[in-house]
C-alpha cells in the first residue's frame, strides 16, 4: 500500500467518523426538540385541567354556600 493510499484511507475514516458524530448530534437535537414540545404540551394540558378543576370546585363551593345561606334565612 502506498503512502498516498494510506492517507486517503485515514482521511476517509476521519470524515466518516465526523459525519456520524454530526448525524448523531442532529438526531439528538431533533429528539430533544420533540421531547421539549411534548413536555410543554403536557404541562399546558395539566394547567388547563387544573384550572378547570378549581373552577368546578369554586362553583360547587359557591353553590353550597348559597344554598346554606338560604336555608339559614328560611330557618
Amino acid at each position: 500500500m502506498r503512502l498516498w493510499d494510506r492517507s486517503t484511507v485515514r482521511l476517509t475514516i476521519l470524515l466518516s467518523i465526523n459525519n456520524e458524530e454530526y448525524v448523531g448530534q442532529s438526531i439528538r437535537g431533533a429528539y430533544h426538540t420533540t421531547v421539549c414540545e411534548k413536555v410543554s404540551k403536557l404541562t399546558a394540558l395539566f394547567f388547563v385541567f387544573l384550572s378547570l378543576f378549581y373552577a368546578f370546585r369554586a362553583v360547587q363551593f359557591l353553590n353550597y354556600s348559597h344554598q346554606s345561606y338560604f336555608c339559614f334565612l328560611e330557618w
